[in-house]
């Protein structure tokens, strides 16, 4: 049987070891949402222009094939407010016929693409540093409204640092 001294140290010692949690800042979740959408049924490509469309200051895509029109449109308008956009793409895919890639840095959109021997097969967006969209959805049509694929939008400034940096790697590698 536990005798009143023993329930006195425990509790004691459960309310130091909070103090110091509080002390030490572990009890601070890191702030976070994540939302996961499923094409074709959860409309990917309007929750990715609604995200774009919501940009502040920054738009970083690593994105394996570009085709779509309107996530085209929505960067050019975040790029016309001031927000950097700047776009690295595959280098196969932005060669098809139907790659919006060729077109971005004629409408103010700097862009370079990935040529190294391997593929850069990367599809997320990093947006004002804090917000990540990615998942196997292509900015395609067919990503959109035929094949089954999936976009994850992640808030939290810890996770879109390490994406950041991914893409500054992808960048700096690009032509």
């Amino acid at each position: 049987m536990v005798g009143m001294h023993s329930i006195r140290f425990l509790t004691i010692f459960a309310i130091l070891g909070v103090f110091a949690l509080l002390l030490a800042g572990c009890t601070e979740p890191q702030s976070s949402n994540v939302d996961v959408f499923f094409c074709p049924q959860d409309q990917c490509e309007d929750r990715a222009v609604a995200a774009i469309g919501a940009a502040q200051t920054s738009v970083d895509v690593a994105m394996y094939s570009f085709t779509s029109k309107e996530l085209f449109s929505e960067l050019e308008k975040a790029s016309a407010r001031g927000v950097r956009v700047r776009v690295v793409a595959d280098y196969t895919q932005s060669a098809g016929q139907s790659s919006v890639v060729p077109w971005l840095d004629g409408n103010g959109i700097p862009a370079r693409v990935y040529t190294k021997s391997i593929t850069m097969h990367d599809k997320f967006a990093v947006i004002d540093n804090k917000i990540v969209l990615t998942g196997s959805y292509n900015w395609t049509t067919n990503g959109d409204e035929r094949n089954r694929e999936n976009l994850a939008i992640i808030t939290d400034s810890a996770i879109a640092e390490q994406y950041s940096e991914e893409f500054f790697r992808l960048w700096a590698e690009a032509d």
